[in-house]
């Protein structure tokens, strides 16, 4: 917050370390409209603030985008929804519809049965839960920590600050300057995927120039007394036998694929940045429907084979297993054999559908209807398959194995 004007996002962190005192990092993890105790009449509260860093984004990308999507952290509450909703509205950003952050990140992959997503933010560590079936379903939400990436930062910083001083006899968090210089190499380290496990940090004061040789391992020992807390978190809600979705955002935090080595029985997927970006593209359309009413969405269309058989179950092989014998609608499951003819009179004349002498189950489109398979246009007949979606006229049907 500058005497003058306000700025927010990478301008802001830019500049976070030079001018402490007018740092405000938690208005997302705090969001509300109490007043704050150095209130301006720009600024009164939390939510403020927040409306002024969505009115900049809007304004960077309104002239190529008619809308926005929304993805929420799991952690934040109807009141923060219905806040951020209304900031929207006053700022006149038009807004398609909300989805969970976790959800829409973990349909990028295939889980089974129970998986949980492991995020963290600048003020907290959340693990959500999804379960699969029919559909995608985001669970309960947990904090298992007030410890986020600020924190883990401040500890590394002060990790590096030792060792200048010890090889250097320099404190680079003496001055705003040499701090922020600090702070920004340490980010741009571990912000890397490939970072190496060591890294040469300069910083420079006024003529001279200091440098140490910082190692991951040195990181993950200042930050070490903070994982205990997150794995036991981690087993107590999961007990095991589940799947580990773990984001980009957790793997800045060093040392923490030790750490999540040790927990038994547990299926460890690490995703990377484009996670939710590709879950976007093959639900956009879901998303983007015409809805009177801004909806939350916490429970998606399963994704064509996005189901995953457990490990050691007697699975079918791979030919069989994607072959269909049953479409769900509701909740009611009609067999593709016994119920075909219940199955046309239900669909009418919008699909032709037939069964074939090897059991696969295809679908031919009708001139003038508007049938869609996983969302997509059917313009010629296909052999549909467990997990396909089929929409038409209004009505949606699961292609299903019942064994």
């Amino acid at each position: 917050m500058l005497p003058q004007n306000l700025i927010t996002g990478q301008q802001a962190h830019k500049q976070a370390r030079l001018q402490p005192r007018l740092r405000k990092n938690r208005f997302w993890d705090q969001l509300s409209t109490e007043p704050m105790p150095d209130a301006t009449a720009l600024i009164r509260h939390h939510a403020d603030l927040a409306f002024k860093q969505l009115e900049t984004l809007w304004n960077e990308i309104s002239h190529r985008a008619d809308g926005i999507i929304i993805a929420l952290p799991s952690s934040f509450s109807k009141e923060d929804l219905g806040l951020i909703l209304g900031m929207c509205q006053a700022g006149q950003i038009p807004v398609h519809s909300m989805v969970d952050l976790a959800l829409l990140t973990a349909s990028s992959v295939p889980i089974h049965n129970t998986a949980f997503y492991l995020d963290i933010s600048l003020h907290r560590t959340v693990l959500t839960e999804i379960r699969a079936g029919v559909a995608l379903t985001r669970g309960e939400s947990h904090a298992l920590t007030d410890s986020g990436l600020f924190r883990i930062m401040e500890r590394c910083a002060n990790a590096l600050a030792d060792q200048f001083i010890q090889t250097n006899r320099f404190d680079p968090l003496h001055e705003a300057h040499t701090e922020q210089a600090l702070f920004d190499q340490l980010e741009g380290w571990l912000n890397d995927p490939n970072r190496n496990t060591e890294q040469l940090i300069n910083v420079q004061m006024q003529q001279t120039s200091y440098s140490c040789t910082a190692t991951l391992e040195q990181l993950s020992t200042a930050c070490s007394d903070l994982y205990p807390t997150l794995i036991q978190g981690i087993r107590n809600l999961s007990q095991g036998n589940n799947q580990l979705l773990v984001s980009h955002r957790m793997m800045r935090v060093p040392g923490l694929a030790a750490s999540l080595a040790l927990l038994p029985d547990t299926e460890i997927i690490y995703l990377d940045e484009t996670a939710s970006r590709s879950s976007f593209v093959a639900i956009e359309e879901e998303l983007f429907r015409d809805q009177d009413k801004v909806s939350f969405v916490t429970t998606l269309p399963v994704q064509h084979r996005q189901l995953k058989e457990p490990e050691g179950t007697d699975a079918a092989p791979r030919g069989k297993s994607d072959q269909a014998t049953h479409m769900l609608t509701g909740h009611v499951a009609y067999s593709l054999v016994k119920s075909l003819p219940q199955l046309k009179e239900l669909l009418g004349t919008q699909i032709n559908l037939e069964v074939t002498e090897q059991g696969d189950t295809r679908l031919a489109p009708v001139q003038g209807t508007a049938v869609r398979v996983n969302r997509q246009p059917l313009i010629t007949p296909c052999i549909l398959n467990a997990g396909d979606i089929v929409e038409t006229n209004g009505q949606t049907y699961l292609l299903i194995t019942v064994r």
